[in-house]
């Protein structure tokens, strides 16, 4: 997935093993690359992953951007935003804020009724404040 906002560029990686730093594999826990435009040539800024990253997450299946705001879904998460509550492939967006020049993971969100197999954060967007998740499969 891609999303492009001004001079920032966001490419999800969502079958990606390695941490922020290109290790500590996790094999298919995902990732978001974010690309900055300086002097007319992309340059590569920063690796984004979920602080609660595991196995099969599929972070980075979808993507958005827009001014300081990044969003990723992972629409096979099991786990709700408190790290618990374990529901098969409910799945979970995550928000990203640009602070100082470095983005930071400011918040996990899930569906109040998520229910195993929904894959939230299979699609998103967003606009000024307000951020929509897909959810192709809910089944409550």
């Amino acid at each position: 997935s891609v999303a492009l906002s001004g001079s920032t560029l966001v490419v999800g990686v969502p079958w990606n093993n390695t941490d922020a730093g290109g290790q500590n594999v996790v094999e298919g826990a995902g990732a978001a690359y974010v690309f900055e435009k300086v002097g007319g040539t992309w340059q590569q800024t920063q690796k984004l992953v979920a602080a609660d990253r595991v196995e099969y997450d599929g972070f980075g299946w979808s993507v958005v951007v827009s001014g300081t705001t990044i969003a990723v879904g992972a629409y096979f998460k099991n786990e709700d935003d408190g790290g618990g509550n374990t529901v098969l492939a409910a799945g979970a967006a995550y928000v990203f804020e640009q602070v100082s020049g470095t983005w930071q993971q400011t918040q996990k969100l899930v569906a109040a009724d998520r229910a195993e197999g929904d894959n939230f954060g299979y699609s998103v967007a967003l606009s000024g404040s307000t951020l929509v998740v897909g959810v192709p499969w809910n089944n409550t």
